[in-house]
């Protein structure tokens, strides 16, 4: 056994005096008793570290002296024990939050009037979307720490104790200063800081791109030793040299340019430019961390979203491309009846949300908003371009679907061929995918909207959630590709397999396995002999072929 340095023996009193009177026959017993093998894991202090001395073989059991902190015995530094010489220094105690005991939140029913226990005694505990019977009167819950909730990160009080808690960390782990230092330079030195990704090519001359034949960007990313955050980069398909190696498809990307790697400056491939610089974003700060980044259709302007303070909440920016214009989202105007709580006279107010964006193929974006308990739960849909694609300054949102069970969260995503957003709501065990076709001409079109940018969108769901059922889609020829761990039977599988069914055919029932051709057995059935990952479709250059 060991003996725990946070185990405070008792104080002495009349009851543990007692125990120290000799007993008929035997010793006097020591307290507390400590086996001979006993190892002590002692805090370190800024000064030196401290560690403990075993007992010599044959020697009695020590008893811990007085001590600042109950509990820790005697230490030595260097090989002295404490107090050797000519005292010991006091150990620097963890900070302790203040404890707030008048502090208390209400949960239950409360009223709404000027004079009601809500307005006398905030903030409330009371979640809106409850079925159940709620306490009434209502109930004052203690909440002697509630002072430390502080969304904003401006609280002083707060800030000042995070500050001692990490000054204290750093006391008592400074002596292992070292070690981090050589783990740190051991894991570096196996990675290529200096690096960039395989570039992938999107063209301009397909799907409505608008661009001349030929025409696109080869899009990557790269990262630069000393720098933590990567940089966005594009350079333009070239006609004239050897811009891939499959009779003008482009299925492969070009090699990188001599010394590509000399400098920051350096370009990977002719024409670089850079579209995201998230260093130089972050600049002094301490914290920004990137979400969605994603082009528009044309591939005209980009949308990114930030996270500036670590809490998963992000702003939502537009980029135009040509000219370098940026706006940032606000709160736009909600329709009527969506449950929306930004009123018209708070629009300059950053958009707040979940971090994903998608395009469509008219100039609007898709986002998510978080309820409370930062759980992605609404999906809104926002033009932001007009026909010509201009910026919008009056914008408004439209709530395409709100997820009510608070043990799922929505995910959204944009089918590879770019023709349906896929919304998933999931939870640890189960998931549901709905889906929209976002192509203008798919859209439900109004009497005062013939070209239908501005018509709403029904989403469909893919099938029904089912208890223990997890499942996602990919969309391929008018097909689902289903990866899912149901199996054969209603039974459920230990990996995802695949199986597929017509768009608009609803219900797991119509999933049927796909099969290799010609052999009839399932190409992944979901096993422990094979495991799915992921699939991917696409179509090249010919496109009679998938």
């Amino acid at each position: 056994r060991h003996l725990s340095p946070l185990m405070t023996p008792p104080p002495p009193s009349a009851a543990t005096a007692s125990t120290r009177r000799r007993r008929p026959g035997g010793a006097v017993p020591l307290a507390p008793p400590v086996p001979l093998a006993a190892v002590l894991l002692l805090r370190a202090t800024s000064a030196a570290a401290w560690t403990a001395v075993p007992p010599r073989r044959g020697a009695a059991s020590p008893v811990a002296p007085p001590t600042s902190r109950p509990g820790i015995m005697a230490a030595t530094r260097d090989g002295v024990p404490a107090g050797g010489d000519g005292g010991s220094p006091a150990p620097m105690r963890p900070p302790r939050p203040p404890r707030d005991g008048s502090a208390s939140v209400l949960a239950g029913r409360v009223g709404d009037g000027p004079g009601s226990t809500a307005a006398a005694n905030p903030p409330l505990r009371q979640s809106p979307s409850s079925s159940g019977r709620l306490l009434d009167p209502p109930r004052a819950i203690p909440d002697p720490y509630g002072w430390m909730r502080d969304e904003s990160r401006s609280d002083g009080r707060v800030l000042g104790h995070l500050a001692a808690e990490n000054e204290y960390a750093a006391a008592a782990t400074g002596h292992l200063a070292g070690l981090r230092d050589g783990l740190y330079d051991e894991m570096i030195s196996s990675i290529v800081e200096t690096d960039y990704t395989t570039p992938s090519l999107r063209r301009t001359d397909a799907d409505g791109g608008g661009g001349a034949p030929g025409s696109g960007y080869w899009y990557y990313t790269r990262h630069q030793a000393g720098e933590s955050r990567p940089r966005y980069c594009r350079a333009p398909l070239r006609s004239d040299a050897n811009d891939g190696d499959d009779d003008g498809g482009h299925l492969y990307p070009p090699g990188p340019l001599p010394g590509w790697d000399a400098a920051r400056s350096s370009p990977v491939l002719p024409g670089e430019e850079t579209y995201l610089d998230v260093e130089e974003l972050a600049g002094g700060m301490t914290f920004l961390a990137v979400g969605a980044v994603t082009l528009s259709p044309d591939q005209g302007f980009l949308a990114y979203s930030l996270d500036p303070r670590g809490n998963e909440v992000c702003e939502a920016r537009v980029r135009e491309l040509s000219t370098g214009n940026e706006w940032t989202l606000l709160e736009g105007r909600r329709e009527e009846g969506d449950g929306g709580d930004a009123p018209d006279e708070n629009q300059t107010r950053p958009l707040e949300c979940d971090g994903s964006l998608v395009w469509d193929e008219a100039g609007g974006l898709f986002w998510v908003r978080l309820d409370g308990s930062h759980r992605p739960h609404r999906l809104y849909h926002r033009r932001v371009l007009d026909g010509d694609g201009r910026w919008i300054d009056d914008q408004s949102d439209e709530l395409l679907f709100e997820e009510d069970d608070g043990l799922y969260s929505l995910r959204i995503s944009k089918s590879f061929d770019g023709r349906y957003l896929l919304v998933r709501s999931g939870s640890k065990e189960t998931s549901e995918v709905r889906y929209v076709d976002i192509r203008p001409e798919c859209r439900e079109r109004a009497d005062d909207d013939p070209d239908g940018k501005g018509a709403r969108m029904e989403l469909r769901t893919v099938a029904p959630r089912s208890e223990g059922v997890v499942y996602r889609v990919g969309h391929c020829r008018g097909h689902w590709l289903v990866q899912t761990n149901l199996g054969d039977g209603g039974t459920t599988t230990p990996n995802l397999g695949l199986r597929s069914c017509r768009v608009g055919e609803g219900g797991m029932g119509r999933w049927d396995p796909v099969t290799v051709a010609g052999t009839g057995e399932a190409a992944f059935d979901g096993g422990h002999g094979r495991s799915l990952d992921g699939v991917t479709v696409f179509t090249p250059a010919d496109s009679s072929r998938t």
